[in-house]
């Protein structure tokens, strides 16, 4: 099926380069980037991937560059450009989960290695369109599920979603003036209406934004920041990597974020740590002497002589079964938290971090998803095993894992560690899984 699209957008090609008279957009990856530099400039949460690397986007670069080059010309109107840079989409990519793919989420996916989910289909068609001088929109769903386009055509400003459309099998999201997802309608154009008319919300605004999930922030260029901090009315707020702002955790173990996603001064965290004037932890004098009690002095690094045990009142005492080729601890689906008791384990907790993925396994390959929620070691201190960081309810989370076949991944990572000369090993590693009818308790 992919086949025969490729060898029609070739044809297609051929036939828009070959008449005379007609000038294409003879485009480098240079002239692109000329274009929108901030956009092509890695750590700027470019809208077309905040977190591709700068190869990553002088490759999305080149790929519009080659695009317009074979398929854009000067005798184009708004219509048939965007015309030609949705067939060329559909033609060429196909879908993948997010988390599936390399860039799957950005523009990356969908140009340079043909795979992409909606978030990546959508932020290559407004690349492509930047390129053209057609005016897009990139849009994030208020319930942060999916994500599309708004187009200026010939006639005004209309959606395109090209995902569905390609995974349906028909144009049912182009040229469009209703979309079925709810979005923030005040932060761009009116339906119907064109560039420079005074229409209220014909202008994206840069401000804090939200939905079901949180609050997360909205740049000019419709872009948002993750995995970064971000000073607002002289405070600082962390971004994570889905762009909702964190609150009531340990960022990188060193700041902690208050309910209000502010980064603590000057103050005691609710869980008992100083943190000073720039908002990083204060290791005083107390708090060594407390977590070095000639107990808790193993690292998690030292693998054959440090105990690690869970808190059985969240984790079950299911006998271990192996999953994906791995033995794994087995989870009531009830379960939504973890502890490590105090009384039964030897890690001292200076140094340590505890990372919460999810996980899984391909070809007896084990593999982390996504960015990890950090949090320092703390003995009895209870921690979400809700590895979205978006407060599932443990049913949902079930749900979710059994859907897309994983597991979760709780690391204790020693910092502490000589990475290369330690064997690799800088953490204790568990995997979890969820009881099944198959699953027996001790």
């Amino acid at each position: 099926m992919k086949k025969t699209k490729q060898i029609a957008a070739l044809i297609m090609a051929a036939l828009m380069t070959a008449g005379s008279g007609m000038t294409v957009f003879a485009a480098t990856a240079q002239d692109v980037i000329n274009m929108n530099p901030t956009s092509y400039t890695a750590g700027t949460s470019s809208v077309y991937g905040p977190s591709l690397t700068q190869d990553q986007l002088n490759q999305v670069a080149q790929a519009v560059a080659n695009f317009t080059t074979n398929y854009i010309n000067d005798s184009m109107d708004n219509d048939t450009k965007i015309k030609a840079a949705y067939d060329y989409l559909v033609n060429n990519v196909s879908y993948i989960d997010w988390n599936q793919g390399e860039g799957a989420n950005a523009a990356f996916g969908a140009l340079v290695r043909g795979q992409a989910a909606c978030s990546g289909y959508a932020r290559a068609f407004k690349a492509l369109c930047d390129a053209m001088g057609v005016s897009c929109y990139y849009i994030h769903s208020t319930g942060n599920d999916h994500q599309w386009n708004m187009v200026e055509f010939n006639d005004g400003y209309y959606f395109v979603d090209v995902e569905a459309n390609d995974s349906s099998g028909f144009d049912w999201i182009y040229h469009s003036s209703t979309h079925p997802y709810a979005y923030d309608t005040a932060a761009f154009p009116a339906i119907g209406s064109k560039s420079g008319q005074s229409t209220s919300g014909t202008t994206a605004t840069e401000g804090w934004k939200q939905d079901s999930t949180g609050w997360w922030w909205r740049n000019a260029d419709g872009s948002y920041p993750t995995n970064q901090w971000k000073e607002v009315g002289g405070k600082y707020y962390y971004f994570g990597a889905d762009g909702y702002m964190a609150a009531n955790k340990w960022i990188d173990g060193t700041y902690y974020v208050g309910s209000d996603g502010a980064m603590l001064t000057n103050t005691t965290t609710p869980d008992g740590y100083q943190v000073g004037a720039d908002g990083a932890w204060v290791q005083d004098a107390g708090q060594t002497a407390q977590q070095t009690d000639g107990v808790h002095t193993m690292r998690a690094s030292q693998i054959s002589t440090a105990t690690i045990m869970f808190n059985d009142d969240e984790l079950p005492e299911y006998q271990r079964e192996v999953r994906n080729g791995f033995e794994c601890i087995i989870m009531d689906r009830a379960t939504s938290t973890f502890s490590f008791p105090s009384n039964h384990n030897t890690i001292d907790p200076t140094g340590h971090e505890v990372w919460v993925y999810a996980a899984t396994a391909e070809n007896g390959i084990p593999f982390v998803i996504g960015e990890p929620i950090i949090y320092n070691f703390e003995y009895d201190k209870k921690y979400s095993i809700d590895f979205t960081g978006k407060g599932m309810s443990p049913t949902e989370l079930a749900d979710y894992c059994d859907r897309n076949n994983l597991m979760i991944d709780i690391n204790i990572v020693d910092k502490e560690a000589d990475f290369m000369n330690n064997s690799g090993h800088n953490s204790l590693e568990f995997l979890c899984a969820y009881a099944n009818a198959n699953s027996v308790l001790r």
